[in-house]
């Protein structure tokens, strides 16, 4: 019998051979995608307009700022907060990455994390990547502790 793996495989954590692949069975394109966050209605005709007129003023050939501060600039007034506490992803996916790296620690016992049950996936599944112990707290029906 041979091994399946690809041969790189073998050069991964051994923590990431049992991690499933995140992944989602296609939707009903007309069903609301609540578990991505998604809004189920379009978008008003002059927010798409306005968009494509800052669209078309973009340098698209050149990478943005990543610093992204005006927008924490503008978050942190609006909050009432340091903008240097403000932190910006590409998504709550990316967030979650970013927190977790850094709460992990180096070395054979890299952290614990506890989530709810039921809660967002990527909790659990970037956890795992990160070789973290896992704690799951099942909430009541009524969704609490």
């Amino acid at each position: 019998m041979t091994d399946p793996s690809p041969p790189w495989a073998r050069h991964l954590r051994s923590t990431l051979g049992p991690l499933a692949v995140y992944d989602l069975p296609p939707a009903d394109p007309r069903a609301a995608r609540l578990h991505a966050n998604e809004c189920p209605e379009p978008w008003p005709a002059e927010v798409m307009d306005a968009l494509g007129e800052v669209v078309r003023a973009l340098e698209l050939g050149r990478y943005p700022d990543t610093s992204g501060r005006p927008l924490r600039a503008l978050l942190g007034r609006r909050h009432g907060c340091d903008p240097d506490r403000v932190v910006l992803g590409n998504g709550s996916d990316e967030i979650i990455a970013l927190l977790l790296t850094a709460l992990s620690s180096p070395g054979p016992s890299p952290g614990v994390v506890v989530t709810p049950v039921p809660t967002f996936v990527m909790y659990g599944h970037v956890a795992q990547v990160l070789g973290m112990e896992l704690r799951e707290v099942l909430l009541t029906d009524d969704l609490e502790l």
